[in-house]
């Protein structure tokens, strides 16, 4: 209530008789008291000077021992309290007062406090800069072991690589006798037809055999395989049951193929490295049983055979997928991929002009669909044989190879042509036999062996003043340059090689001394 234009508390007090204190009540005695009365007698004088206070209801200001002037320029409150009086609640506020000594040091206590927040602050920066920091390292790190690993990755690929062209240069060796002696048993006299038959299902072996090997040497980067045209119906036939060899028993593969004679500029290795590697992915990803179908399909109206592997194991998710055609990136164990089988089908089909495309659903099974072109005529039917070239007149030739067996079946094949053949096991050899007054017609020699090669043989005779005809062959084309061949006016034979394609680069050769 107001009381003389202030706040105040109405009182009542009831009248009794003092010898019965518990008598009925004979009136009131009515009084008024201001609050600030109320609060300066509350309050010690010291803490009224000292401090400012104020006494709110809600946003009324019912006591106040400071102007209403200083109410903007007072400090914060140092201290709040609730005041209850029956159903009333008041809000205490205390705060130093300005003519204090309290109040005098509040700008000290501000300071304080902006210090210390601006010290909470760059202790936050601090640790957010050693969390950036750490978290650096910590990507650092990581990057640095996924280059190791790829670095170790290489490296054993590299190993196996040049294991694999070791393998390939003896397989090549052990397919040049082969074949070598399978002609000789054609050439040795005529044959029962179940000799015949026997004697072609080895040159044919040979021949696939042959494709495998020029598949270890791309692998071992001492070939490169140029772009071949191939009939994919052909090769398909071929590949299909190689294909199921290499997956798990519980695993089927699936060949859906409507290519008629369709020709694309693949070589068969790179079809079977491209389709080998896909199945083995697919295979890895079913894990014991399931589907991996191979969908091929002519598109007569882009000139393209389209081909789609697909299976119903795991699949990838979107971050797995995004960088499944990335080089080293694999999801297989350590030691048990290298991550670069899909990087190089990717590259094979882009090589050519083709176009790749990789779909995956985890749970649902993973699509990797690529086209490539097909050559012009667009259907055509394979060539027949050619015939067998005809063989040069009987020559003098020095056959230099350090492989026995190699050496025994070349210079048979070359006798059963009428040639005259002096063998020798390395380049020394021959170079120490050597009669400038009697040279042969023709050398033929291996570039692989120890000590010299044949080519730096073939150089040392040249500067004897040999003039005759010259071969040479390896299982190693790209170790052998053009230019070098040229100017030693030499041809070059690859292995393994089988009788008709030794009658033609003896040809070759004799045609260049004519020329």
């Amino acid at each position: 209530m107001l009381f003389q234009g202030k706040q105040g508390i109405a009182c009542y007090v009831p009248v009794r008789s003092r010898s019965a204190p518990e008598a009925e009540v004979h009136g009131y005695l009515n009084g008024v008291l201001t609050i600030d009365e109320v609060v300066d007698r509350a309050l010690e004088p010291e803490l009224r000077t000292g401090f400012t206070i104020e006494i709110r209801d809600e946003e009324e200001l019912l006591y106040s021992n400071h102007p209403p002037t200083d109410a903007v320029a007072k400090p914060l409150p140092i201290a709040s309290s609730e005041i209850r009086l029956l159903n009333l609640r008041w809000n205490l506020l205390m705060a130093p007062s300005p003519t204090s000594w309290a109040g005098r040091q509040a700008s000290v206590f501000t300071a304080i406090r902006l210090g210390g927040l601006s010290l909470a602050l760059l202790a936050g920066l601090v640790v957010l800069l050693i969390l950036r920091k750490r978290k650096e390292r910590e990507l650092a790190r990581a990057e640095r072991l996924r280059m190791e690993r790829s670095l170790a990755a290489s490296q054993r690929l590299e190993a196996v690589g040049q294991l694999a062209g070791g393998v390939a240069h003896d397989f090549n060796n052990f397919l040049t006798t082969i074949m070598g002696n399978a002609a000789l048993l054609d050439q040795d006299g005529p044959l029962a037809s179940k000799a015949r038959d026997r004697v072609d299902q080895i040159l044919a072996a040979c021949d696939r055999a042959a494709v495998l090997t020029a598949q270890m040497l791309s692998f071992s980067r001492h070939s490169r395989l140029d772009p071949d045209e191939i009939h994919v119906g052909e090769e398909l036939a071929v590949l299909e049951p190689l294909l199921q060899a290499q997956v798990d028993h519980g695993i089927r593969v699936e060949l859906l193929a409507e290519t008629a004679d369709a020709v694309i500029a693949l070589s068969p290795t790179q079809i079977a490295q491209i389709l080998t590697n896909l199945v083995s992915n697919a295979a890895g990803a079913i894990g014991e049983s399931g589907l991996i179908q191979i969908e091929v399909r002519l598109d007569r109206e882009r000139s393209q055979v389209h081909f789609v592997v697909r299976d119903d194991g795991a699949g990838m998710d979107a971050p797995t997928l995004q960088r499944a055609t990335e080089k080293y990136f694999t999801t297989k164990p350590e030691g048990r991929g290298t991550g670069l089988g899909l990087a190089h089908v990717v590259a094979m089909v882009q090589e050519v002009g083709g176009e790749f495309a990789l779909d995956s659903t985890p749970g649902e099974g993973t699509e990797v669909s690529f086209s490539i072109p097909t050559l012009a005529p667009l259907l055509r039917k394979p060539s027949p044989k050619p015939a067998a070239p005809l063989a040069p007149p009987p020559l003098s030739v020095v056959l230099v190879e350090d492989k026995a067996s190699v050496r025994e079946v070349t210079a048979a094949l070359l006798a059963s042509q009428g040639h005259q053949v002096a063998s020798f096991h390395s380049a020394e050899a021959a170079l120490a036999a050597w009669d400038p007054s009697a040279p042969p017609r023709l050398v033929l020699t291996d570039q692989r062996m120890p000590g010299i090669s044949g080519l730096d043989m073939l150089r040392a005779l040249r500067q004897r003043g040999y003039v005759g005809a010259a071969v040479v062959y390896s299982g190693y084309p790209e170790e052998i340059e053009p230019q070098a061949l040229a100017e030693l006016e030499a041809e070059f034979l690859a292995k393994p090689f089988a009788r008709d394609e030794l009658t033609q680069a003896l040809l070759r050769a004799m045609r260049r001394t004519a020329a």
